[in-house]
């Protein structure tokens, strides 16, 4: 239940992050953690769903 109101919340300050960041590097590696949450967020709704 917790982590699936972090988890969004996540989302949006890393998007900012990548959004706001000049380093390429940062970049990368934040729209990579943004990929997994959304992996998680999606995994998490369809068990909930099931």
């Amino acid at each position: 239940m917790i982590k699936s109101s972090i988890l969004p919340a996540l989302v949006v300050v890393i998007s900012a992050v990548i959004y706001y960041s000049d380093n390429p590097i940062i970049s990368h590696l934040t729209s990579a953690l943004v990929i997994i949450a959304s992996a998680l967020i999606i995994r998490h709704k369809t068990n909930f769903k099931s």
